[in-house]
């Protein structure tokens, strides 16, 4: 139910494990072993967190920017993407800046021509740069409150 939410998180840079398929209980109880806040958007399973300890956050929304929004509500963080504190969508790892030649047979040639700066992630080897994604992801936290929309000449 909050994939798309965990790789916002994580493009944000922020650790996020997503658990597709596993109990309440199990849940719980790996929240509390890694000592993580736990996103939902079952009041149940809220509930019970909460009454456990566990620092819980109930997601409400429909649409990815109200999940944001509503996930990250008091979050003292700056939320902005930035990909060198980003972590890879897929893997969760931090990624890396890496030279533009080392990517010069992997991405489009467009993207090598247009772009200058690549980040891949050292386990699923992915690589990211800073796309026309980029600013819809800016207007979209902008819409949460939390990102100014900027050009994407900025990050080139």
């Amino acid at each position: 139910m909050l994939g798309s939410l965990a790789k916002w998180l994580r493009i944000l840079g922020f650790d996020t494990v997503y658990v597709r398929a596993a109990t309440d209980t199990e849940l719980l109880d790996s929240a509390v072993a890694e000592k993580r806040t736990l996103l939902t958007g079952d009041e149940e399973l809220w509930r019970a967190a909460a009454k456990r300890g566990v620092d819980v956050v109930l997601v409400k929304g429909e649409t990815v920017t109200e999940r944001l929004a509503s996930a990250l509500r008091g979050c003292t963080a700056e939320l902005r993407v930035d990909p060198d504190r980003s972590r890879c969508a897929i893997c969760n790892v931090p990624l890396r800046r890496i030279r533009r030649e080392s990517v010069k047979h992997t991405v489009p040639y467009s993207v090598y021509e247009k772009h200058r700066l690549f980040w891949r992630c050292q386990t699923c080897e992915r690589v990211y740069w800073m796309g026309t994604h980029v600013a819809r992801m800016r207007e979209t936290l902008a819409q949460t409150g939390d990102e100014p929309p900027r050009k994407e000449s900025e990050d080139m």
